[in-house]
């Protein structure tokens, strides 16, 4: 395989099939929001984020093999990708620096984030870059993206309206859940690709030479290969359109997607909507030059106006006609209000975390360890007594677990990504200009919404698509108004990297099959050893919780085994089995709540170990050691030092309890 060859020896082009193996392994990416794994521990975020991280090592693999043998795909110089790595860097700094480098790494089976998660998905952004390069590619792969938007929700209106039964779980009554689970995500998944919808509508419009392109890259690549081998006729000349097609899809996806928004009862997504809304119509209504879109913005700003007349009516509590009051939608939005529980919870969460920042403020506590400082700053526990294991607020999140370098990395990303279009927006006119803002719309959308949620495998999915967007505008202005960008290293460095003989060779028929094969070789042993694993253990610990009804001896026997499978994610199950031990505890004999005592002992300490901080677990062994005491009055101390060193790491969260007060009826009665 020789750099810059077309074909090889057999006719086939074989740089081509690299590039496009590359761009189905990220399209492939974005059908992540369909898989639902029942097998295994969450089945809505557990199955979506190994998934989606073997895709990405299968295809970082063959991007590899691409950028070595055709440097036409190497990635450009870009301040997105600069400042996502020094993002990706300061956060594993501050895993390091943090109270749990194993949390920081791999999270927990309910949320998948962590370290190792963020840094597939830049590598996920460092491949969009590299094999999207036109609007043309991006048109495919955001239509990609949209068919599985639009197959999530006609699954979640199907079964909101009993019309399939698919045996999921749902967590909210009257509340569109589809396959992620949970209508906060839904709303803001769908509303983000609404507005790529209107996006890729509004550039349609346009008269640049990007909208006679071939849609389905494959049908123009054939059709240039055609051309280069001599083979002319009519066919190239009388192609199908495939533009209006599109149009009515795009058209058709946000009229489903309002529905199913509408539906999901979601009031953060809705506010995000009306204030991307506002955003974009009043400076388009001042400084904007198209008639129609000045005017369609105008309905914009009428419409966002009603909506906020409309919730002052509801907070009135004034009377409306046909039983507007009696939706569910409607009911929600008129109970909008700082009493509300979900909204104490995320004040007490933000106010736990400007209280626990100053303790650590330049790397903070650590990723995914916000549990930490929450249980040991926050002054009440929210109404329904929902632990806090991340801010719901990605600022203060990044503030707090990161600290002051992490929020300023962070913020750096950001800023660098809408820079990236507000320059191409400045230039462009018409339709393209419309459709590069609303792009731009999206992203504020997801910032937006991010406020008063948290990433999950999906929300980043849609981050780093955005990102690497971004980064692919960049690279285009750069192209059309300056000269053209050179490597990222010096000239001089970058020929003693060269390694002369070794790249000869390696490029040689002999040296790309070998180099192919240890790529993929490489790659299955990064999938074996990680996320087979990860998933073999979710699944026995899908199985463990299954088994209520078992033998004890039974019961400890899944435990120990899914446990052992994947000990860093671990602390689950730790809790749940102490937690089913003492729901149980009347139907356990004296012997077997000794051995389960031994058995949670050690448990303990191997996750504190792992997580130093962990007050949950000290806490729910306490409340076991307490319901052992009443049988064994020699456990009732023992319960009081666990008790006690929770109260170190969390004391009002454990003064709040009801363990804090069986402890002192028990040494009372003593």
């Amino acid at each position: 395989m020789r750099q810059g060859s077309a074909a090889s020896e057999y006719g086939i082009d074989v740089g081509r099939a690299l590039v496009w193996a590359v761009r189905v392994g990220v399209m492939l990416v974005t059908l992540t929001p369909l898989i639902v794994t029942d097998g295994t521990l969450f089945l809505y975020i557990v199955g979506k984020a190994i998934y989606a991280r073997v895709v990405i090592e299968l295809t970082f693999a063959l991007w590899l093999l691409l950028i070595f043998y055709y440097p036409q795909h190497r990635l450009p110089r870009s301040w997105i990708l600069a400042a996502f790595g020094l993002w990706l860097a300061v956060s594993l700094l501050a895993a390091f620096t943090g109270v749990s480098l194993t949390r920081s790494l791999w999270s927990t089976y309910e949320r998948m984030q962590g370290i190792v998660d963020l840094a597939h998905w830049f590598a996920f952004t460092l491949i969009a870059v590299s094999a999207f390069r036109t609007f043309a590619h991006w048109r495919l792969l955001f239509t990609v993206s949209l068919l599985a938007c639009a197959a999530v929700t006609l699954v979640g209106i199907l079964l909101y309206y009993g019309a399939l039964d698919l045996g999921l779980p749902t967590h909210t009554a009257n509340r569109l859940e589809s396959t992620l689970g949970n209508p906060a995500y839904f709303s803001a998944y769908i509303i983000i690709n609404t507005l790529i919808a209107l996006g890729l509508i509004a550039h349609s419009l346009s008269g640049d030479a990007e909208r006679n392109q071939r849609v389905v890259a494959a049908v123009g690549g054939a059709r240039r290969r055609r051309r280069q081998r001599g083979v002319v006729g009519g066919a190239s000349s009388s192609s199908f359109d495939w533009l209006p097609l599109l149009q009515v899809f795009w058209m058709s996806s946000i009229m489903l997607n309002f529905w199913a928004l509408w539906l999901t009862g979601t009031r953060s997504g809705l506010s995000a909507l009306v204030a991307v809304a506002v955003i974009f119509s009043i400076p388009y209504m001042i400084w904007g030059r198209m008639r129609v879109v000045r005017w369609a913005c105008a309905g914009l700003a009428a419409v966002s106006a009603v909506a906020l007349a409309l919730f002052v009516i509801l907070r009135l509590e004034v009377a409306l006609p046909f039983g507007i009051h009696k939706d569910p939608t409607v009911r929600r939005i008129a109970a909008m209000g700082l009493n509300d529980p979900s909204v104490i919870g995320r004040v007490n969460a933000i106010d736990a975390g400007y209280r626990a920042f100053p303790e650590r403020p330049i790397l903070g506590w650590g990723p995914e360890n916000f549990i930490v400082p929450w249980g040991r700053y926050v002054l009440e526990a929210s109404v329904n007594r929902e632990l806090f294991d991340q801010a719901h607020n990605k600022l203060v999140e990044e503030l707090v677990t990161k600290g002051i370098v992490g929020l300023a990395s962070y913020l750096l990303l950001w800023f660098a990504m809408m820079r990236a279009l507000s320059l191409p927006i400045g230039r462009a006119l018409g339709y393209e200009q419309v459709a590069l803002f609303i792009f731009a719309m999206a992203m504020l959308a997801y910032f937006i919404q991010n406020l008063s949620l948290f990433d999950t495998p999906v929300g980043l999915m849609q981050f780093c698509m955005l990102a690497a967007f971004a980064a692919a505008a960049e690279r285009r202005f750069r192209e059309q108004n300056g000269p053209a960008p050179g490597g990222w290293l010096p000239s001089r460095w970058a020929c003693r990297l060269r390694f002369g003989r070794l790249s000869a060779a390696l490029r040689s028929s002999w040296g790309a099959i070998g180099l192919s094969l240890c790529a993929l070789a490489v790659a299955l042993a990064v999938v074996g050893l990680l996320n087979v694993r990860m998933y073999s253990a979710a699944a026995a610990g899908a199985q463990f919780l299954r088994a209520a009804e078992s033998e004890w001896d039974a019961r400890v026997a899944r435990f120990n085994e899914s446990v052992a499978i994947f000990p860093e994610l671990g602390g689950y199950l730790r809790l749940y089995m102490i937690g089913e031990a003492l729901r149980i505890s009347d139907s356990l004999s004296d012997e077997e709540l000794h051995d389960a005592a031994e058995l949670f002992e050690r448990e303990t300490r191997a996750q504190l170990e792992l997580e130093p901080y962990n007050w949950q677990i000290l806490l729910t062994l306490a409340d076991f050691y307490q319901e052992v005491g009443e049988r064994d009055a020699a456990y009732v101390p023992i319960a009081r030092e666990r008790l006690e060193s929770a109260r170190q790491l969390a004391p009002i969260m454990v003064e709040q309890s009801y363990i804090f007060l069986e402890q002192r009826d028990l040494e009372e009665m003593r």
